[in-house]
């Protein structure tokens, strides 16, 4: 979720505000204390997915800024290369 809300320049209380969620919530689950519930998966993906993040078969998020140009692949961290 980090890296999704860096793209989009989102804090967790705008993301929040969009998944219509509290920012405890939001900072709960991405550190991983405890297990996100299905309701709050659907409101954070919905909220994304509204921003122009768009969720590949395999979960990988893509990145769109306009019709015109072609979507960015975005892995999260654990899947992302080191070297460039």
């Amino acid at each position: 979720m980090r890296t999704w809300r860096a793209l989009l320049n989102w804090s967790r209380v705008r993301l929040a505000a969009k998944a219509n969620l509290s920012e405890m919530t939001i900072a709960v689950l991405e550190n991983g204390i405890r297990k996100p519930r299905p309701h709050n998966i659907t409101a954070i993906r919905k909220a994304f997915e509204n921003a122009g993040i768009r969720f590949t078969g395999e979960g990988i998020p893509s990145l769109t800024h306009a019709r015109s140009s072609p979507p960015q692949t975005v892995l999260p961290p654990s899947k992302a290369g080191c070297g460039s």
